[in-house]
């Protein structure tokens, strides 16, 4: 799994891989994608902050959070976009 702050989720190809240095670490996605915002009293997400997923089967996935409410109003239930390169 690699960390992609620094491209639009959009801009990731296959060839940014060798950019980018995969870690073996379970935790790499963890809490940090969002932030609580006290004036609003609701997470946000930081939406640039984009991932590359190696699969067990060898394939790879770019990811990022679009949100961490769904469609209801309710927390904790993340809302992500993902896509084979």
């Amino acid at each position: 799994m690699a960390q992609v702050f620094d491209k639009d989720f959009s801009a990731i190809t296959l060839d940014d891989l060798s950019n980018y240095s995969l870690s073996l670490n379970i935790n790499t996605i963890g809490y940090d994608w969002k932030f609580y915002d006290f004036e609003t009293s609701k997470y946000t997400v930081f939406v640039n902050q984009n991932y590359i997923i190696k699969s067990t089967e060898g394939k790879f996935y770019k990811l990022h959070f679009i949100n961490f409410y769904d469609e209801s109003g309710v927390k904790g239930t993340p809302v992500f976009e993902f896509q084979e390169l």
